[in-house]
């Protein structure tokens, strides 16, 4: 109970929000982007603040997750959120970590001193000595600080780690730490050359924007457009683990989001099945929906189990057609999240993955908030 009340303590101190944590997919947690590791949560805990393992907040401008680990004393896992992406499918470490997982490749920056203390992996190598090899005494700084910090960074993440006994002030003062180094590579992702066919994906992505008056920044990249239904995202995440579907395997993926105008208030989860959802059928914690390719590809919660079946119905062979091309797929009360592996790099594809992503909202019957249409 002393741990309950202290976590409890540092939710109040750092206003942060407890979220309660859903089913892991696994993997490798090194290439987890800060977006998955924020989808692995079911969304902010209901109850106490003490009910949450995980607290997120924002600091500086900068969001961060928060994960107690331990049951006598807390130590804390920490993430912060590296924005824009480096769009490297990057891992920054130091040697304690495991080398390799086989789909990335080991990367020397020349200095010995650095190479020695370092664990660098990238999908592409060159662009990942560009971005850290050391040009000015700031670069050298840096990179110390990544190894006596021990943080692991990630195309979208800064990972470190507060030993019991934790206390706000230190949780702060790291996280300005990590907050800084986000920034600094961030600042430094300009030395990365563009290449040939990452221009071209950009090119496209414009072309499809602005045919239906979307929003595009080409820094990300991400598209971004709103009706009166939904606002929708497309961008690009990467991501090592377990990303496979018909045997292929990419680092990098589109993902497709769209944030509902107005909640469904169900409480709803539908989410690919696995293992841990079948059992959770089994014992009755989640339900079917009485279609078989719907219900096999998916599994299904929410607080009202006729309220869920009559708004899904209408969206089920839509959903079963998105599962066939999806590595993941979430819709909760507050929106769809779509993630496809590979970029898609025309504006052809870019089109059939909206349509299906429309398709979906519209048959889920999202009652439309009346403003006037922004892009």
């Amino acid at each position: 109970m002393q741990e309950e009340a202290q976590w409890a303590a540092l939710a109040r101190e750092l206003n942060a929000q407890p979220f309660e944590l859903t089913y892991f997919s696994g993997g490798d947690d090194r290439h987890k982007s800060f977006a998955m590791r924020l989808r692995e949560r079911r969304g902010p805990a209901v109850g106490p603040a003490s009910v949450g393992d995980v607290l997120m907040g924002s600091r500086n401008g900068t969001r961060y997750l928060l994960q107690r680990k331990g049951d006598k004393s807390i130590s804390v896992h920490m993430t912060v959120e590296l924005e824009p992406s480096l769009g490297l499918c990057a891992f920054i470490g130091t040697p304690s970590w495991t080398r390799g997982i086989g789909r990335t490749k080991h990367v020397c920056l020349g200095d010995p001193g650095l190479d020695d203390e370092l664990c660098l992996e990238a999908a592409e190598p060159e662009q990942l000595v560009e971005l850290l090899r050391p040009q000015s005494a700031a670069d050298v700084t840096l990179l110390r600080a990544i190894i006596s910090e021990r943080f692991a960074v990630t195309d979208t993440t800064v990972v470190g780690w507060v030993y019991a006994p934790v206390t706000a002030n230190e949780l702060c003062m790291k996280l300005d730490r990590m907050t800084w180094v986000a920034r600094e590579l961030a600042t430094r992702r300009s030395r990365v050359r563009v290449t040939l066919e990452a221009q071209q994906t950009r090119e496209a992505w414009a072309a499809f924007a602005r045919a239906r008056d979307f929003a595009f920044d080409p820094s990300r990249p991400l598209i971004a457009g709103e009706t009166s239904s939904a606002q929708f995202c497309i961008g690009i995440e990467t991501r090592v683990d377990g990303l496979q579907v018909e045997g292929s395997f990419t680092p990098f993926s589109t993902y497709l989001s769209a944030a509902f105008t107005q909640p469904l208030e169900l409480k709803l989860r539908v989410e690919k099945a696995g293992l841990l959802n079948r059992l959770a059928e089994a014992f009755g914690l989640e339900f079917v929906l009485g279609d078989e390719p719907f219900d096999k590809a998916f599994a299904v919660s929410g607080a009202d189990e006729a309220s869920v079946r009559e708004r899904l119905r209408p969206v089920a062979a839509a959903l079963v057609d998105a599962y066939a091309h999806a590595a993941e797929l979430t819709l909760d009360d507050g929106g769809l999240f779509i993630l496809m592996p590979g970029i898609l790099g025309t504006a052809e594809h870019l089109d059939k993955a909206h349509q299906l992503l429309t398709a979906i909202v519209d048959a889920l019957r999202i009652v439309p908030v009346h403003t006037p249409y922004r892009s």
